[in-house]
């Protein structure tokens, strides 16, 4: 079988556990190099105390998990799988994920060799409600393994405590690939911003009025000067809004913000 790069997250591993697909893992022993190797593992966990995982596709369930993950104890993940991440996962970063990240990443692979698979590594923000009932943010970072025909059937991943993110309105996805000595190269392949809010909200105040002068031509040191600013802050509310838009420019920036009615044309 090969997967629809259409599904979501549960509808893929739904797929995988209702139809036929090739079990044949390449490369395995990834499994143990991941775990094992020095090299790999300061490259990929970037940070001491991350809870690493390993999560079988094919039935969601964790294979592996190590330490404890937001105060939870491993042993919930281990037997509980899936179901238990979907528990503490903010329900609204969870619908993004399911329904738009995942497919992203099943659209990617689709166009990389299987035996390739593995050499990729995919970093995105969450946010979970611990073990005290209290939100707190993590960056996820994974690899995949995958069946001769490109279906992932293994992720291979470390959840990372992230206290300098304070963001549940949007998610930030980078993609990067390990280098020929077993490192991840610094510059991200692709970097992507989802949001998790609605449309409207996505810019403040005053990035609105911002946004506003920008459309009537002004340049930064112009609008600056109207909003008695460094000419620095705006350059960097500019630059912000283009990233969580995922605007090239500042036209594209303009247009996507008069389509959703952040200002009047």
């Amino acid at each position: 079988m090969k997967t629809t790069t259409k599904c979501s997250w549960i509808g893929y591993m739904e797929a995988l556990n209702c139809k036929h697909c090739n079990a044949e893992i390449y490369d395995p022993n990834l499994l143990n190099v991941f775990l094992n190797t020095n090299t790999l593992a300061s490259s990929f966990f970037g940070m001491a105390n991350p809870a690493v995982y390993i999560l079988d596709y094919r039935c969601g369930k964790y294979l592996k998990m190590s330490g404890n993950f937001g105060g939870h104890p491993s042993s919930l993940f281990l037997n509980s799988g899936i179901e238990k991440l979907i528990q503490v996962y903010n329900k609204h970063q969870f619908k993004v994920f399911n329904e738009q990240i995942f497919p992203d990443r099943l659209e990617l692979l689709g166009n990389i060799p299987y035996k390739k698979h593995s050499n990729y590594v995919f970093s995105s923000n969450l946010t979970i409600t611990n073990s005290n009932g209290i939100p707190v943010n993590y960056l996820q970072r994974n690899c995949y393994l995958s069946d001769t025909l490109g279906n992932p059937l293994v992720s291979l991943g470390i959840f990372m405590p992230m206290e300098h993110i304070h963001s549940e309105t949007q998610i930030i996805q980078t993609v990067h690939k390990f280098g020929p000595d077993g490192l991840i190269l610094n510059e991200p392949l692709i970097k992507k911003t989802y949001q998790v809010t609605p449309l409207e909200n996505v810019f403040s105040k005053r990035e609105k009025e911002v946004l506003h002068w920008m459309s009537d031509g002004l340049s930064s040191k112009m609008i600056a000067g109207k909003l008695f600013l460094s000419e620095y802050t705006v350059i960097n509310h500019r630059r912000n809004m283009q990233d969580k838009t995922n605007s090239a420019n500042a036209l594209a920036l303009i247009k996507y913000a008069i389509k959703i009615g952040a200002i009047q044309t």
